[in-house]
């Protein structure tokens, strides 16, 4: 658990962010990546629920990177987890409410779009760079 929590440690490092905002930035390519995986929708709890399972993992890890879990590292954990729930929440239901939102109806156009007329006069014949004759 070192380890991981070693390289969490060097992209926070790398990319400039603090941790918190590592977690808000990890948290939808994440849920977007566990709706590809279980080939479920965005709006599905299955994806959700594996987020919150690896968020829950890594939270377990961070704290019990040192073999014991302090009562002071509780706060910071739960805050971590709505950091990381809490874009993949809202994506959920916006994406489930606009599910459920009827289609709007596509206007009608005012007037029909006007017809390409074709000529059937016959045509000249083209010759090309060989002087051959192409119809």
């Amino acid at each position: 658990m070192e380890h991981w929590v070693a390289f969490k440690e060097l992209i926070a490092g790398a990319s400039g962010f603090d941790r918190g905002s590592l977690h808000v930035l990890a948290s939808v390519p994440l849920h977007v990546f566990c709706a590809l995986l279980l080939r479920r929708p965005l709006t599905s709890l299955w994806p959700w629920l594996l987020v919150l399972a690896i968020a829950v993992g890594n939270e377990a890890a961070s704290g019990y990177a040192d073999g014991v879990l302090e009562d002071w590292e509780i706060p910071g954990s739960l805050r971590d987890l709505l950091l990381v729930m809490g874009l993949p929440t809202f994506l959920a239901l916006a994406l489930r409410l606009r599910a459920l939102s009827p289609a709007p109806r596509r206007a009608v156009p005012a007037r029909p779009l006007p017809l390409l007329t074709v000529s059937t006069a016959p045509r000249d014949l083209i010759v090309d760079a060989e002087f051959e004759e192409i119809r």
